[in-house]
């Protein structure tokens, strides 16, 4: 046997590592020009080599099979004597991308609220059952292309193949995690995260005054007395609803209002504002009205509208007539 054939520790290589290559030749005047195939690629490793030769292997490689994590890699061993090439041998080997920070996306995000909810609020304000995140993405693939793109807030996740999401309304207030995916054409991903703080939100309810079982709506006198033949009404009723709070500001207001039409009328008349929004109290013990006639029925609504313009449940009050 007078060509060399080349040996190394193992036949799979990771990318951007060094490859001893040992020559075991039968003559101490041979040496070695050692070549590579890989692709479309083709390149030196070594000249007049001895007894070995170290190949740096390029992790620039990975670029050739940018959706692929290894392919295979032909070493050319070309024994020569007195600078003539006499024979060559070939050894096949396997080069893998490693998954690591030099092959892996690089990857920036940044989020913000989908709108700005108030005016008045420039901070990143994320609230419950209003808020969607978008996240903007600033990678790079490396060696590859940038296949996927995914956000996950609060485990709940949205992908798509653009570098802007938006994220499903976020339900649940609290601490929610934002974790930012980008996944390369290899299957090879880089996440970011953040945490966000999301603040409560429900929409706002009318309830019963303190004291009473349900909302109270019926004929009085102009004292408040109950009275079946008053042409006043009383109304007592209460809000719940949520207040948002930024940097010390209070964000969220709500009002209770009311409305009514005759009962065989076709549609009700403007709202009445019962309980206003700056109103330091949130119950209402009113009389209102005073041309309720008696020789009529009604249909009285109460309700409450919070800044977000959502409305609570609006009941409905049958106000009946004293007369036959």
């Amino acid at each position: 046997q007078r060509a060399t054939i080349p040996t190394v520790p193992s036949t799979v290589v990771a990318m951007g590592n060094n490859l001893v290559i040992s020559l075991p030749r039968a003559s101490a005047q041979f040496v070695h020009d050692l070549s590579y195939g890989f692709g479309s690629e083709t390149g030196v490793i070594a000249t007049d080599a001895a007894t070995s030769a170290t190949w740096n292997v390029p992790l620039e490689l990975a670029s050739l099979i940018p959706t692929e994590k290894s392919g295979e890699c032909v070493i050319t061993c070309a024994t020569k004597y007195n600078g003539v090439v006499i024979e060559t041998e070939t050894l096949p080997i396997t080069l893998t991308v490693p998954e690591d920070e030099r092959t892996k996306p690089i990857v920036g995000m940044a989020i913000a609220p989908e709108l700005a909810i108030f005016a008045r609020d420039s901070a990143a304000t994320f609230i419950q059952n209003k808020t969607r995140v978008v996240a903007t993405f600033e990678a790079t693939a490396q060696y590859t292309t940038i296949k996927e793109y995914t956000l996950s807030v609060g485990g709940v996740s949205s992908a798509s193949v653009e570098p802007v999401i938006t994220s499903e309304i976020i339900g649940t207030s609290g601490k929610k995690q934002v974790v930012g995916r980008v996944t390369d054409a290899r299957g090879y991903y880089t996440e970011v995260s953040y945490e966000i703080d999301v603040i409560p939100y429900a929409e706002p309810r009318l309830i019963a005054h303190t004291g009473d079982s349900a909302v109270i709506c019926e004929r009085c006198d102009n004292t408040g007395t109950p009275n079946s033949s008053g042409l006043y009404l009383l109304i007592r009723a209460a809000r719940a609803y949520s207040p948002i709070i930024v940097d010390g500001v209070q964000n969220n207001f709500c009002e209770i209002r009311y409305r009514w039409k005759m009962a065989d009328a076709d549609s009700f008349g403007d709202w009445n504002t019962l309980l206003a929004t700056d109103s330091p109290v949130d119950e209402i013990n009113a009389v209102v009205g005073g041309d309720f006639l008696q020789t009529m029925s009604y249909v009285v609504e109460i309700g409450v509208i919070d800044s977000f313009d959502a409305v609570g449940g609006v009941p409905e009050f049958y106000i009946p007539t004293d007369k036959p």
